[in-house]
């Protein structure tokens, strides 16, 4: 008798060069196209990011300060997506860096400090991120095809996966993938 629960695991590719991204190769370059609708869709996400931080501005800034909502929003992605949990301090030179390398514009040449931008994100509500998330979802709908199933798993639009791990190809060792011990036949990939 198997003791806890039975789980079903469902694969899709997400990407129409899920083969060459899982090996880690470029796609051949006939291969090699810009969807238009994924260009139209990012210009979209920009615009509803600076719209959003603009309206949560007027709820919570009484005047105009270095540290608004737009860059306040940036600065939490960049801490979610950063890598070894590095502190704020190292986060914000590094986006601060970057975004000065990239002529994107910043308030100030010289970086906020940890404990600026710790105080002001203490005042951004933090609905922001569901308004973000329900505007983006929408426009999302709105500039998808209605017949296109390719992007979706039995009719329903796949935004997120749990983070299961599960066994990859063992030919895939062939291509620099670890197994998760020295005992392990195959490699592991952990959905996210």
């Amino acid at each position: 008798m198997l003791s806890g629960s039975v789980k079903s695991i469902w694969v899709t590719p997400l990407h129409k060069h899920f083969r060459a991204i899982l090996k880690n190769q470029q796609p051949a370059k006939a291969q090699v196209d810009l969807d238009e609708s994924f260009v139209n869709l990012w210009g979209k996400v920009v615009m509803i990011i600076s719209d959003v931080a603009q309206e949560f501005d007027a709820k919570w800034q009484k005047r105009k300060r270095v540290i608004d909502s737009l860059l306040l929003v940036f600065l939490i992605f960049r801490l979610v997506f950063s890598k070894n949990s590095q502190g704020y301090g190292t986060t914000i030179e590094e986006f601060w860096h970057n975004c000065l390398r990239m002529k994107f514009p910043l308030p100030q040449k010289k970086p906020i400090s940890a404990s600026s931008f710790s105080d002001a994100r203490k005042k951004l509500d933090e609905n922001i991120f569901k308004v973000l998330n329900q505007r983006i979802i929408a426009a999302h709908d709105t500039l998808a095809e209605p017949d296109n199933q390719s992007q979706r798993w039995l009719n329903h639009r796949l935004f997120a996966v749990d983070g299961s791990k599960l066994n990859l190809p063992r030919e895939l060792i062939d291509h620099h993938y670890r197994t998760p011990s020295k005992d392990a036949y195959y490699p592991q990939g952990l959905l996210s």
